[in-house]
């Protein structure tokens, strides 16, 4: 208090100095004085001061007078501390700084391309499309961007190579943050024992308060009412990358924190004295053994094994965290950051509400499913009170009341139908994984292939994409990806230009898939057909039971040659049905079958009497009659007898085609089976006899085709499995330089 007292500049200083001692009383000493008290206590000491050195024995004999030099030495090393506190808060604000102009940047952009999207071809069109294929579009390494590489029992997810650019911006401002201005010169506190507890003190006071700085970008980034979704054009995806790093971020900053001051504490031998007196340490540490959990159960093979139980912990052990920074740095402050942060998640929390107010409240949902082997179903729910018309690219979160799926909300690509009899409702196509989406699957298996659960829905979100405004789009479906494609593709033929062009093109695994959507496809066929260049792939027809992998929609695309020579040819019964094929299936062989058929029908025995048809290498096939007794996936003789002629005929010759697509795989066995089941789903669709092929598509060459002879501004959307998408891009910047007009690519991604 002498030093007080005698070096301060006026009473303000002095009162401010002394609330400072009295506080370090407190939470050393755990003991408080009022400034009566202190100033009642100096006064009845000051006259029995003694001088420094001026005593032999161990103790002072009474309080020590501090020698002026010993005091302007110790002052010089206060100054030097507390300018690590202002790097560490000017840190801390360049950080959110720097954020605050990728997103500037991001909206300037997005606002430049929606006024004038040829903007950029004042740079030249050759240099910026060069930019794009080597700097924007590409995955950080290779090809993979969506699909992980694997390391050692790792699964690694890179951005692409604009996002990289950004996110190692980030990381040199994070690595400046703690080595600049860290060697500071000058004399060491009286209450460290070396010059490196001075760094590491410096150190520590930095990290925590930069640490601090990330916590309201992390929170931000996470909302799924972020408004700058809208302001940048960039997807949730995209920031949810950006939320990760900003987490990485502050843990690392809170790691080097939390570690710094240990190591001091342990040099003062005040370790146990800390964790049994002081709450800020015990708090503190408790934060930072939460963020790393956190970090450590976030890594995307425990996240989408466990979802359901990584989203409940995430969640609990981020407030957690939060009330202990809270503790943490209730005596030193910097809390308005945290402050910050509770503004965003209550913002975001009250948007969710209200977009639920919004949909209709609870609602009642029909879930359906026309093959539950095949882990596919869709759900519809009744247009209610909802207040909001479905837009292409748009999604929904979705709460089923049900005491085995409630309180867990799953995103899902959202599409209306266009039927005359509905009027409005809304429909989800969906595919069974596992945790919910499996249980359901289950639930639906139990109940006979459909139920009625209440549902609350959450959206809608997503803001879609500008793909109506291109000359030219191409819509690539990966399986339940049909959902999002669909809503694209309408939109766009409701208001098709004279001078636009659309292709969709639909990759799934079986042909029972179709049935998932067979409405819309019908839409599609009869409503646009003449306009909208609709394909089918269908990649293994043979598969009839097991659920399987969206794998086979994707799997080495490149090893698989594309279509080969069509020729059309005239159905049976003169029925005109064009068929791509290599062989002609007769009347005589299809008579033959219904002959087998009937005479089997009057057999006593209770089996069916079942037929394969095998291709083999040269084209020909073989049939057999077989007994099954074991309920399976095979359709009866008299079945295949109600399905037309010239339909059957025509699904037998596509099977044959199918077989000369599929044998040039080396996957693929010499001899394709294809069973009765296979005839007669295609059968129920002969009007898409002309739109399906029975082989994987070769997508870089599907796409390098596009690009070549499509006019005008080209734009390629895609929804579907990793892999899938990763080909489609890769595809896309393959060709980017084969067309004279710009050339945009679109993912429809959701990212948890």
């Amino acid at each position: 208090m002498d030093c007080i007292m005698t070096n301060a500049k006026d009473i303000n200083d002095a009162a401010k100095a002394l609330k400072f001692a009295r506080d370090q009383c407190h939470y050393w000493g755990n003991h408080t004085m009022t400034l009566a008290e202190m100033e009642q206590l100096y006064n009845e000491k000051k006259n029995t001061l003694v001088e420094a050195g001026s005593y032999t024995s161990a103790l002072a004999p009474g309080p020590v007078k501090v020698p002026h030099d010993f005091y302007e030495e110790q002052l010089i090393s206060a100054k030097n501390g507390k300018f690590h506190y202002h790097v560490g808060d000017c840190f801390a604000f360049g950080c959110v700084g720097y954020w605050a102009a990728v997103v500037i940047m991001g909206t300037l952009a997005n606002m430049i391309r929606i006024m004038n999207p040829k903007f950029y071809d004042v740079f030249g069109f050759k240099r910026v499309t060069w930019i794009r294929k080597h700097m924007t579009l590409p995955a950080s390494i290779g090809t993979k961007h969506q699909s992980p590489w694997r390391f050692l029992c790792f699964s690694l997810y890179f951005p692409t190579r604009g996002q990289s650019l950004i996110i190692l911006g980030a990381v040199g401002m994070n690595i400046a943050s703690i080595v600049a201005f860290l060697g500071t010169k000058g004399p060491t506190p009286l209450t460290w024992s070396s010059h490196s507890d001075r760094v590491l003190h410096y150190l520590a006071n930095r990290t925590g308060i930069i640490a601090f700085g990330h916590i309201p970008l992390l929170v931000l980034f996470s909302c799924r009412n972020n408004p700058l979704i809208y302001l940048t054009g960039w997807p949730y995806n995209t920031f949810m990358i950006y939320h990760r790093w900003c987490a990485r971020f502050m843990g690392i900053h809170a790691v080097i924190h939390s570690v710094a001051i240990y190591w001091t504490s342990f040099n003062e031998k005040t370790v146990l004295l800390k964790w049994r007196n002081v709450h800020n340490w015990q708090a503190g540490n408790i934060a930072t053994y939460m963020a790393i959990l956190m970090l450590i159960l976030s890594l995307r093979q425990f996240r989408a094994r466990f979802y359901e139980f990584f989203k409940a912990t995430h969640i609990v052990m981020f407030w957690i965290f939060i009330v202990c920074v809270v503790v943490h740095c209730s005596d030193y402050g910097w809390l308005g950051w945290i402050w910050a942060s509770f503004v965003f998640y209550g913002i975001e929390y009250a948007g969710r509400i209200a977009r639920m107010i919004l949909s209709g409240g609870f609602q009642e949902a029909e879930f359906i499913t026309h093959d539950p082997n095949s882990g596919l179903y869709k759900i519809k729910v009744e247009p209610g009170k909802r207040r909001w018309n479905v837009r292409p690219g748009c999604y929904v979160y979705i709460m089923i009341c049900d005491k085995d799926l409630f309180w867990q909300f799953h995103p899902f690509s959202v599409f209306q139908s266009f039927n005359e009899k509905d009027d409005g409702s809304l429909y989800f196509c969906c595919k069974a994984q596992d945790g919910i989406t499996r249980k359901i699957v289950q639930k639906l298996v139990a109940s006979g292939g459909s139920f009625k659960r209440k549902v609350l829905i959450e959206g809608p979100y997503g803001q879609g994409n500008y793909v109506t405004e291109y000359d030219s789009v191409l819509l690539f479906a990966g399986g339940v990806g049909f959902s999002a494609m669909y809503a694209y593709a309408v939109k766009m033929m409701d208001r098709l230009k004279p001078n636009q062009h659309l292709c969709l093109i639909w990759v799934i695994r079986d042909v029972r898939n179709i049935r998932i959507a067979q409405k819309e496809v019908n839409h599609l066929y009869k409503n646009h057909g003449h306009t909208c260049d609709f394909r089918i792939y269908i990649t293994r027809a043979d598969n009839l039971c097991g659920w399987g992998t969206d794998s086979d929609i994707y799997s080495d695309p490149a090893g698989i040659q594309s279509a080969h020579e069509s020729r059309s040819i005239e159905s049976p019964n003169n029925s005109g049905v064009e068929v791509e094929s290599n062989r002609v299936p007769n009347n005589e062989v299809v008579q033959n079958e219904k002959d087998k058929s009937s005479e089997s029908s009057s057999d006593n025995n209770s089996s069916k009497n079942i037929i394969k048809v095998e291709v083999d290498s040269d084209g020909s096939d073989t049939r057999s009659d077989e007994s099954d007794t074991s309920n399976n996936n095979y359709y009866s003789m008299a079945e295949m007898n109600s399905a037309p002629d010239a339909a059957i005929a025509a699904a037998v010759a596509r099977v044959s085609q199918m077989h000369t697509s599929l044998k040039r795989s080396t996957q693929i066995s010499s001899k394709v089976e294809v069973t009765e089941r296979d005839i007669m789903e295609l059968g129920e669709n002969h009007h898409l006899i002309n739109n399906v092929t029975f082989e994987r598509p070769n997508i870089p060459e599907v796409v390098a085709d596009f690009i070549k002879t499509a006019s005008g501004t080209k734009s390629v959307v895609s929804c579907g499995p990793p892999m899938f998408v990763d080909n489609i891009r890769e595809g896309v910047i393959r060709s980017i330089f084969e067309s004279d007009e710009r050339i945009d690519y679109f993912e429809d991604a959701f990212s948890w």
